[in-house]
């Protein structure tokens, strides 16, 4: 029992550590492994990110939704070229990933302006939502994400992390 609960606790530390390293890595960071994955599947990304001091609540879930959004393009989308903008737009903080693929697919076929959100879209809408943003999509000439996130008034224990591609 006790070489069981020994066994236990080192896999429970192990996967702690991998998941605050997953969760934490930062905008950045996650901008670098897109390209990465996108360049190794043949897909070319143009980034188009000025430099900002994000709030980490807006951080995360633009990494978050940076991180789906590629994970579907390299799944469903059959694109040639990804385009992720991050600046500022109207007070709001924005995150735009556009590819120039199929548009939504469900079943093998395009489907349209009609979206069927799946787990992927759900999160992405949920963590935009959480964070106080919007979420929209756009199919048509591909598939377009957007969330937009107000700025908000820096309070002295919003460390915000400077943001760069």
């Amino acid at each position: 029992i006790r070489e069981v609960e020994r066994i236990a606790r080192g896999a429970l530390g192990e996967v702690r550590s991998a998941v605050s390293g997953y969760r934490g890595s930062g905008l950045s960071a996650e901008l670098a492994r897109s390209k990465l994955a996108l360049t190794t599947a043949g897909v070319r990304l143009e980034l188009d990110a000025e430099p900002l001091a994000l709030p980490p609540q807006t951080e995360y879930a633009m990494e978050m939704v940076l991180r789906e959004a590629v994970t579907n393009v390299m799944r469903h989308a059959r694109a040639g070229v990804v385009t992720v903008s991050i600046g500022r737009q109207a007070g709001s903080y924005v995150l735009k990933v556009h590819d120039d693929g199929a548009g939504h697919v469900t079943g093998g076929q395009p489907a349209g302006k009609d979206i069927t959100e799946g787990t992927g879209l759900t999160s992405m809408r949920e963590r935009v939502r959480a964070a106080g943003g919007q979420f929209s999509l756009e199919n048509g000439h591909g598939m377009t994400v957007r969330a937009i996130f107000p700025i908000r008034p820096e309070t002295p224990s919003s460390a915000a992390r400077t943001v760069t591609a």
